[in-house]
């Protein structure tokens, strides 16, 4: 690849998104600017940072990965995701804004009247992001490996900059840049597609794995976590919450919804496409780099491939600072009143961005799977908040029983099947133990 080009490009959009964040930046005054942008936002900006929340490395490097062994199931992940966006569209999303909150664990203390579960959820959800966040700089190294610029160097001026433009603008930075980003990407990738067509239709791929290879290592048990996962950590996830509770309306809450959910199926089948591809044409994957980079140095020129990298970098960056940010809400606003003075809040707040941002790159360099560290990232949430925080979405009446016992058997259960695995999903079972100890816990306390 033409490094240059690349470089040069890369250094191009680093200073416009650092301009934006001093920017806006000064504009910001309180904690509700920092982290809500004072609920603002419309039904073109929510959708497109929704969108840009989810198209990031793990969607990108992480299915056409998956698909170059799996072939048409790499998409599964995705689909997951899809379907936990239509869950959202169909009343969630409206619900959610409704509740006029900050954050997903707040809702244990408005909807369930408990300050100890909403901390307790705000950590689950912290460390969830975490690994999440993690997931992005292990596909960033990976990404910058596959174009030969496994530079210690590079690698950390480009999460110096992501950190730093995130610390600055707060959420209004972010939404700025993920709609230019989310934008730039689907463009950049449907021309890619299309031009792809030309050579290589998508009627001549074979779509279908070795039955062996599938049946050996991506069975039912892998792939009901797969597919389940993500579809119910999009209910709970608090950086996708967060736009939710930015925008204008519920009814925008809502469209939004829809309009992420067309706009991530389309765009999933693009790195499953490629990724089966690579498979076909025999293209080499060097070791701990990724198949969409190998196959796209294989295929288009380099000036072409410096083009395809900055919009992968888009993607990776447009997803890390949603994930910044939404660390720093759950830790600033779950754990008390920063400070009595605005400006001071602020400023705390930036402090945990930071060092939130700086902990996921220390990590990182522990990690090398992409999905497997996203899927890890989403069972802890899932299994202990999934249920409580569905329910008070679609019941009138709720009790802080109920959602005691929820939590507690989700966790509880969680930490069982790490010692005594099943040979039937366990992430299914520690679900259905989470809603059982809620119904235990409403019927209980109803009666009383």
């Amino acid at each position: 690849m033409d490094q240059i080009h690349f470089l040069l490009i890369f250094v191009a959009i680093g200073l416009a998104y650092l301009g934006v964040g001093l920017h806006i930046g000064k504009k910001v005054k309180n904690k509700t600017d920092y982290f809500l942008a004072s609920r603002t936002y419309g039904v073109f900006a929510v959708t497109f940072t929704l969108v840009a929340t989810q198209i990031g490395g793990g969607m990108i490097l992480g299915t056409s990965n998956e698909a170059y062994e799996f072939g048409i199931y790499g998409m599964v992940y995705s689909v997951g995701i899809v379907l936990g966006f239509i869950i959202l569209a169909l009343g969630l999303a409206h619900k959610l804004r409704g509740f006029n909150v900050a954050t997903t664990a707040q809702l244990f203390e408005t909807q369930y009247d408990s300050t100890l579960l909403r901390k307790i959820a705000a950590v689950m959800m912290i460390l969830s992001l975490c690994g999440i966040l993690t997931g992005q700089v292990v596909a960033s190294r990976m990404f910058l490996n596959g174009l030969g610029l496994g530079n210690e160097a590079i690698f950390l001026a480009l999460w110096i900059f992501v950190i730093f433009y995130t610390v600055m603008g707060g959420l209004k930075a972010v939404v700025l840049t993920n709609v230019y980003q989310a934008v730039f990407i689907i463009i950049l990738f449907l021309g890619l597609f299309i031009w792809a067509q030309t050579h290589y239709p998508v009627g001549a791929l074979d779509w279908t794995p070795n039955p062996a290879l599938l049946a050996e290592t991506f069975n039912w048990q892998t792939l009901v976590p797969i597919l389940l996962l993500p579809m119910l950590f999009c209910i709970v996830e608090q950086d996708l919450a967060q736009r939710f509770f930015s925008a204008r309306t519920q009814s925008v809450a809502t469209f939004a919804a829809i309009g992420a959910a067309v706009l991530i199926l389309i765009f999933a089948f693009m790195p499953t496409y490629f990724g089966i591809l690579g498979k076909q044409l025999a293209i080499d994957i060097p070791e701990n780099t990724s198949v969409f980079i190998a196959v796209m140095s294989a295929l288009v020129p380099d000036i072409v491939l410096a083009l395809i990298a900055c919009g992968l970098l888009s993607a990776i960056v447009s997803t890390a600072d949603s994930l910044l940010c939404a660390i720093s809400s759950n830790l600033a606003q779950d754990f008390g009143t920063l400070s009595k003075n605005p400006k001071t809040e602020v400023r705390i707040s930036r402090l945990i961005t930071l060092a939130a941002g700086t902990i996921a790159v220390v990590i990182a360099y522990y990690m090398d799977n992409i999905l497997q560290v996203l899927i890890k990232s989403y069972e802890l949430p899932v299994t202990c908040l999934f249920a409580s925080i569905f329910m008070c979405c679609i019941l009138k009446r709720v009790y802080k029983l109920a959602a005691v016992l929820s939590v507690f058997a989700g966790l509880i259960s969680f930490i069982f099947f790490k010692f005594y695995p099943t040979t039937f999903p366990n992430e299914v079972i520690q679900i259905l133990l989470s809603f059982l100890g809620y119904g235990v816990g409403w019927m209980m306390a109803s009666k009383r």
